[in-house]
């Protein structure tokens, strides 16, 4: 449709909507028929604006299965979008996904400057923890580990019990890892497994634990002893009697997690 049309279609819709209300607008004077006018066209000229936004982000994401990376959307596609539809939504989903755009073809420090851009302009929107998640995971991705740590933490301190939060936390712990602070990473995989966490990440976090053990089982605590009843001679009892019914309990949840944190990292791996 031609922007001749649109005006056109726009202009009768006014007119229709001035014939309804017109006893009102009488009634009201001339002051409310301006600003009744005002208030629809706005209205309308908005809606177009989205729905046009709306289609350009829509034919663009179209071309994102596209088999020749040479006919795959850029980056600078999503951002020209966001640029010149700015205020709308699908701005915003644009400007979001051309940083993520940039993560993936491993320009860390763009990504993370359009991710920054993202705070700035759209501070109240529902996405602002990826943003910030997506910063430190910038920083993270080029090396810069102490920005990283920071941005993390960040997240952690606003958006506390949450999936991104503990995805944070995850990620904090890799950095520890790398950087021989075991001991520190632990602490971490303990606090991700209690009861809150999403079982996805407390998997992965028990998973971790157990093969932090394997490199370091100096840090592995030692087993709890069970007291048995000393009016029950020690001779009565088997080995297997010995372990009470809820340790059992325990110990077989705790090893299905581990079974289902591996899975968990084989998948996110691969």
């Amino acid at each position: 449709m031609s922007t001749e049309s649109e005006e056109t279609s726009g202009l009768m819709e006014f007119l229709t909507w001035l014939e309804t209300h017109k006893q009102k607008l009488l009634a009201g004077g001339i002051g409310a028929i301006v600003v009744g006018g005002v208030v629809y066209v706005t209205s309308w000229q908005a809606d177009q604006k989205e729905q046009s936004a709306g289609g350009a982000l829509y034919e663009v994401q179209a071309k994102e299965n596209e088999t020749e990376d040479a006919d795959k959307p850029k980056a600078e596609d999503y951002l020209s979008i966001a640029s010149a539809n700015a205020g709308t939504s699908a701005a915003e989903r644009a400007l979001l996904i051309a940083a993520r755009t940039q993560f993936v073809a491993g320009d860390y420090d763009e990504a993370r400057a359009t991710f920054e851009r993202f705070q700035t302009e759209h501070e109240s929107s529902e996405f602002i923890s990826t943003a910030l998640y997506g910063v430190a995971a910038s920083q993270d991705a080029a090396g810069n580990f102490a920005d990283a740590k920071s941005g993390y933490q960040a997240v952690i301190n606003r958006f506390a019990n949450t999936p991104v939060a503990a995805q944070s936390k995850m990620a904090m712990a890799s950095i520890h890892e790398s950087a021989d602070e075991a001991s520190d990473a632990l602490a971490i995989y303990d606090d991700l497994n209690r009861p809150g966490v999403p079982t996805s990440y407390s998997s992965r976090a028990l998973a971790r634990r157990e093969q932090l053990f394997e490199k370091h089982p100096e840090l592995r605590p030692e087993p709890e002893v069970i007291e048995t009843s000393s009016t029950i001679a020690p001779s009565v009892l088997t080995p297997a009697e010995s372990v009470t019914t809820e340790t059992a309990v325990v110990a077989e949840a705790a090893a299905e997690a581990v079974d289902e944190g591996e899975s968990t990292d084989s998948a996110a791996t691969e």
